[in-house]
């Protein structure tokens, strides 16, 4: 019997562990099903969650959007402009509160309604037709309108009109506004009146200043020129005394016009700027030749110093830097009562075929307050007056200094203490010419005939004896038709061209003497134009009609001569 049981043992086990792993897998199973089933109950959640979060979303833009247009719609109820919608039957669809006014209409009964049930006048038609082509062309479309108002007065209205799409993409409707833009053109008319207004104002200003200059320089010439061949004639000291007098106070009358006008002429932009050769010693001798008297009068020294290395002949606007030296050396004599004025000419700077130039005028006067020099470059200043009080002047020079200096390119500047005097100095880049000029021989006066055109008896008798006295032989011309015959049957080296004449005038005559000479063949006569008139168009015109040189009344012996000598070797 123990076999048998040991047996039966032995055959029991694994059945035992069979239906142990049986019952393992079964769990398993019923593990992986209950895992899957919570993981799709899981993802059905998520997604739940996901729709309910989009509708959520969905909702909170609905809102947004929706205030949005509640937003836009105040907006468009409460615009001061007149907006309206139409359908593609042309009928209202929408109009805010500023439209029905314009009409005269209750804004709910306009819903639903066309133009042809509302009084608009002729503004109507033009409308239609433009929303009927929006409709049709798919394109803004902007317009300018005129309609009534309700007072029946003429409005202009700046018309939009837009087109409005479906869901599709399909035109259907228009959105229509406007505004009233007759008051913007009518400000806009009146401020063109205004400017054109402003511009005759200037234009007569102008015209003005250019006939003030002739009529101040025409008789000024007579002055000036009459005291200078009286003083030739004339020996008594006392008799030349007040002769200087007369010169004096005529050439001081002259500066002052003629700063007036240079300034006004300069910041209108008339200015042009000239390159021609000089030579620079001569332009320094010309500087102080004109205060030599006042120097005398009043036993102060007065002396030039230019540095060594420093050219002699260059090229520039010699006039503008003459001015620009007058002006400092006019101040510096006129307020130094003891001491010395003195001109300094140095080199600034170096470069390839030029030269910065540095002019400096020292002087031991009256200095000036450092609480004033700030000031200084401003018009019509002319520090304090209990210490100019004795001094004449208009107060523009050293604007004129600096405003020509900023023109011709360079730097201005001045050290000044009160009662130890100043230093004014300014630079001008100028130029080296490439070769020097041929030696065509030195012409004697009597070898140089003149031909002076002139209507005016006295300045004809003044450059006349002028000319003679310098030992030219003259003929005169009253008109420029005379001087066009008179150079015709005679060899004239230089002609004085006064341009404002009867019968012809100095630039016709000019044209028809080039003509001439072209058809004769012959050498160009040196033209130098004399005229009161300073405005910078006529004397742009001189250069273009064919003249070389301007000079303006009233002019000096020594004016001439060195225009002269800038064309001719002539020995006076």
């Amino acid at each position: 019997m123990l076999p048998d049981s040991k047996n039966k043992n032995s055959l029991t086990a694994p059945s035992l562990r069979m239906r142990k792993k049986e019952k393992r897998k079964s769990l398993d199973i019923d593990e992986t099903e209950t895992i899957k089933q919570l993981r799709e109950d899981l993802r059905l959640k998520d997604l739940e969650i996901r729709k309910l979060k989009e509708k959520i979303e969905g909702e909170h833009k609905l809102l947004e959007m929706r205030l949005i247009f509640k937003q836009l719609q105040d907006f468009l109820a409460m615009a001061p402009v007149p907006v309206y919608f139409k359908n593609k039957n042309l009928e209202y669809t929408y109009v805010n509160q500023a439209f029905a006014a314009w009409v005269n209409f209750p804004t709910n009964e306009l819903i639903g309604i066309s133009n042809s049930q509302l009084l608009l006048g002729h503004y109507l038609e033009p409308l239609e037709k433009i929303e009927k082509d929006v409709l049709k062309s798919n394109t803004i479309i902007r317009s300018q309108e005129i309609a009534l108002s309700l007072d029946k007065h003429p409005q202009l209205l700046q018309t939009y009109v837009f087109p409005i799409s479906d869901n599709r993409g399909d035109v259907s409707g228009v959105m229509v506004c406007y505004l009233d833009v007759s008051e913007r053109i009518q400000f806009k008319l009146e401020l063109e009146k205004a400017r054109e207004d402003a511009s005759l104002g200037i234009k007569s200003k102008h015209a003005f200043l250019a006939n003030l200059s002739h009529e101040i320089r025409t008789p000024l010439h007579g002055i000036l020129g009459s005291g200078a061949l009286l003083k030739s004639l004339v020996d008594k000291d006392e008799a030349l005394d007040l002769l200087e007098n007369i010169n004096n106070s005529g050439a001081s009358l002259l500066e002052m016009v003629d700063s007036m006008l240079l300034l006004e002429s300069l910041e209108k932009g008339k200015w042009v700027l000239r390159k021609e050769e000089f030579k620079l010693s001569k332009l320094i001798d010309d500087v102080n030749e004109k205060f030599t008297n006042q120097v005398r009068s009043k036993m102060i020294d007065m002396q030039s110093f230019i540095a060594q290395g420093l050219p002699n002949i260059l090229i520039g606007d010699e006039e503008k830097i003459k001015l620009v030296l007058n002006i400092f050396l006019s101040n510096a004599v006129k307020f130094t009562n003891k001491g010395f004025v003195h001109l300094f000419v140095q080199v600034d700077h170096k470069r390839t075929g030029g030269v910065c130039v540095k002019f400096s005028v020292k002087d031991t006067g009256i200095g000036i307050r450092k609480n004033l020099q700030a000031e200084l470059f401003t018009s019509f200043t002319q520090g304090d007056s209990s210490s100019t009080k004795g001094y004449q002047g208009t107060g523009i020079g050293l604007t004129m200094a600096e405003k020509t200096v900023s023109y011709l390119g360079g730097t201005i500047g001045f050290e000044s203490a009160e009662f130890k005097g100043s230093n004014f100095w300014f630079t001008v880049d100028l130029d080296e010419p490439l070769s020097k000029a041929k030696d065509v021989g030195v012409l004697k006066p009597d070898q140089l005939p003149v031909l002076l055109v002139e209507d005016n008896k006295i300045n004809q008798k003044i450059a006349f004896f002028t000319l003679k006295k310098l030992g030219f032989t003259v003929e005169v011309a009253e008109n420029g038709l005379e001087a066009v015959e008179r150079f015709e049957n005679g060899q004239f080296k230089i002609v004085l061209m006064d341009i404002q004449m009867p019968v012809m005038d100095g630039f016709d005559a000019t044209k028809k003497i080039r003509a001439l000479e072209k058809i004769n063949k012959s050498h160009a006569s040196l033209i130098i134009a004399l005229s009161a008139n300073t405005i910078k168009e006529d004397v742009e015109k001189c250069f273009f009609v064919g003249m070389n040189e301007y000079i303006s009344k009233p002019f000096s012996p020594e004016k001439l001569v060195e225009v002269i000598k800038n064309h001719i070797e002539i020995d006076i």
